[in-house]
């Protein structure tokens, strides 16, 4: 069995009780005060000079924070020429213990948000101070059983007034350093950002951002690969994290955050610091979209929240709050398109009528497929837009804005699908060019056809109903010869043909 060491500090001696393992820090005993501290030694073999570790030790111990662990005391054993680091008591297992231990070897990825942003609020304290930690790793980080964390190990800091290190003086080289350390520049604040950065992959898949057998291509992969994508080890994480993870391990330092209170008010922006689980995550950000009138980018979230938990009863009820929004939004489009379809209509812009109505149509559409609506809201409609649907068709067939007389004849452009139109003020004449039409003319689907009989026209009645007259006369199933202002009702509708024999089609003989 292992005897218990001793420690003599600069103030008092420290009664070791036990190692931990995962930390492979001593919990101890202050002998006259009492006090649990929790003690690293550093052995003489490890290439520490002791003013270093004494001028470190003394730097760090004045940073107040709950997130570093609180130097108290330093010594030295003369006999082994061993340095003694001694710190608050740190009750916990390391970051890398966690992570390993827990299901499928990954943590829940607000867990993991929760640990990286207390990480950043003790670099943030650090780096005010010119330090820069430069060996952040899964093992230097303890988690507390209250889910506390605490960032340790602090023997390879670089201060405003530290020379150069190189490489050979970085002996805990790992797969979470940034690249220009590995290249052997100096470390600056974003070196610790990109570190930290590399825990979060930790934690999110159980793997360092770059595994190799030798540190040789492992500091290879650290400088020129990028990691592998989030989505190869797990699918559920939120994109925003996925954007922290891109701008945190940038390999160029400028292009990464510049610093932990920049990461910081970024996790407060994205509101990802305050969340426990996706649920509520994606109902903040529902509730953020609704708030902004950004209706589609709140169906996206919750699209996505009601497939991941289809009957919960917070997601019901904001599918409920977006549903009410999405009918609100669609019929004010509807009015919107309505109010502009009667100005153009008054103006007989009927082109702008036309793009009104199909704006309408759509909506409405879209209104019968979300079932936004009953169906006597949409009848309601249909009904109101029957009669302008008329006028369309009938303004579509012969382009030409009806008035009740006119002496001009105008050529018809494709075929007329007249139904009709009631008018207060009489049938409407409309006067129809045939001199340039093909062989035959559909005047209307359900009641005629306009068809060429050698260098004349006739007219063959289609219809069961005898509504299709010309000069007053039901057209029957052998057709009438149509001559010059040949006038055809179809329903309320009068049509003047103008027939000219002598067409480039058929010349008169």
């Amino acid at each position: 069995m292992m005897q218990s060491p001793s420690f003599v500090g600069q103030h008092e001696r420290y009664q070791g009780i036990e190692l931990n393992p995962d930390t492979g820090l001593w919990l101890a005993r202050g002998v006259q005060s009492g006090r649990l501290v929790s003690v690293r030694v550093i052995t003489a073999s490890e290439g520490y000079r002791p003013e270093r570790v004494f001028r470190e030790a003394k730097t760090l111990g004045e940073i107040q924070s709950p997130h570093i662990a609180k130097i108290i005391d330093f010594g030295q054993n003369p006999t082994h020429g061993d340095y003694y680091i001694i710190m608050d008591a740190l009750v916990g297992v390391t970051l890398e213990r966690k992570v390993l231990t827990a299901k499928f070897n990954r943590l829940h990825q607000f867990e993991a948000i929760s640990i990286f942003a207390q990480l950043m609020d003790a670099l943030r304290l650090v780096h005010e101070r010119n330090i820069v930690h430069r060996n952040i790793r899964p093992r230097a980080i303890v988690i507390s059983p209250d889910q506390r964390v605490t960032l340790w190990d602090f023997g390879l800091v670089q201060t405003a007034s530290s020379i150069q290190q190189g490489m050979l003086e970085l002996l805990l080289s790992h797969a979470y350093m940034a690249p220009e350390l590995v290249a052997g520049d100096r470390a600056v604040p974003q070196s610790d950002i990109y570190s930290v950065g590399a825990v979060l992959y930790f934690m999110l898949t159980g793997h360092p951002p770059f595994e190799a057998g030798d540190w040789i291509t492992l500091a290879k992969k650290i400088t020129q690969s990028e990691p592998v994508q989030l989505r190869w080890y797990r699918t559920d994480v939120i994109e925003p994290i996925d954007t922290l993870l891109t701008r945190c391990m940038h390999k160029r330092p400028s292009q990464r955050f510049q610093s932990a209170v920049d990461v910081l008010e970024w996790l407060k922006t994205e509101r990802l610091n305050v969340h426990r689980d996706v649920k509520s995550y994606r109902l903040s950000q529902i509730s953020k979209a609704l708030e902004h009138d950004q209706l589609e980018k709140a169906r996206d979230e919750l699209n996505v929240l009601q497939r991941q938990f289809p009957k919960d009863r917070d997601v019901s009820r904001v599918a409920r709050l977006v549903w009410q929004r999405w009918r609100t939004r669609k019929r004010s489009e509807l009015e919107k398109h309505y109010g502009q379809l009667i100005k153009y209509r008054k103006e007989r812009a009927y082109d702008k009528v036309i793009q009104a109505l199909q704006s309408m149509e759509i909506v409405m559409e879209e209104i019968e497929r979300e079932k936004l609506e009953d169906e006597r809201y949409l009848r309601a409609w249909n009904e109101k837009l029957e009669d302008i649907r008329r006028e369309i068709l009938i303004a579509q067939g012969v382009s030409f804005l009806f008035s009740s007389a006119t002496d001009r004849t105008y050529p018809m452009k494709k075929d007329v699908n007249f139904i009709g139109r009631k008018s207060k003020r009489g049938s409407p004449h409309v006067d129809v060019d045939l001199s340039s039409e093909p062989d035959s003319r559909t005047v209307s689907r359900q009641h005629a056809k306009i068809v060429r009989d050698g260098v004349t026209w006739r007219i063959v009645h289609l219809s069961t109903v005898s509504i299709t007259k010309v000069g007053g006369e039901p057209v029957g199933p052998e057709g009438a010869l149509l001559t010059d202002d040949a006038l055809i009702q179809l329903g309320k509708v009068q049509l003047s043909f103008h027939v000219q024999r002598h067409t480039s089609a058929h010349p008169e003989e």
